[in-house]
């Protein structure tokens, strides 16, 4: 799942870079300004996703995705705002259906842990309740007497 799950986000990332980028002009309407903003900010979620999916820790990576998907559904909103042509209703389904398999991926990446430390608390969790603990510093068989004036303590 996470090689298959690697290469779906940077797949997804690269796809949705060509197609915002626009370079043969595919989408002669998405000019608007708020369409072009709705660009803009997916282009940058894909190279986030991009980055994310190559050089992040994987404590990073869950919340990556999730800032992919935010970007997904703010980009969406745009254009069932200013939807004009039937065009535009098979882009909403291509990115709903990425947007679903990126979820599906952000799932997994939560349900695994995000490192090793945990699985090693929860082990000394366990070896705690059956060891006793020991005195970290020797004790001393003479300690120094004190008498107790009020709330202070003085050592005599």
């Amino acid at each position: 799942m996470y090689l298959s799950g690697k290469i779906l986000e940077l797949t997804v990332g690269l796809v949705i870079i060509l197609i915002f980028a626009d370079p043969w002009y595919l989408l002669p309407d998405a000019y608007s300004p708020l369409k072009r903003w709705g660009r803009s900010l997916m282009i940058t979620a894909s190279g986030v996703l991009l980055f994310g999916t190559l050089y992040a820790k994987k404590q990073h990576r869950a919340n990556i995705l999730l800032f992919w998907l935010g970007a997904l559904v703010a980009f969406i909103t745009t254009i069932i705002y200013e939807i004009r042509k039937g065009e535009e209703y098979l882009l909403i389904f291509l990115l709903v259906v990425m947007g679903l398999l990126i979820y599906r991926v952000y799932n997994a990446e939560i349900e695994t842990p995000t490192n090793s430390l945990e699985n090693e608390t929860k082990a000394e969790k366990t070896d705690d309740k059956k060891k006793v603990p020991e005195p970290s510093a020797p004790e001393d068989t003479n300690p120094p007497p004190y008498e107790v004036k009020g709330q202070t303590v003085q050592i005599v």
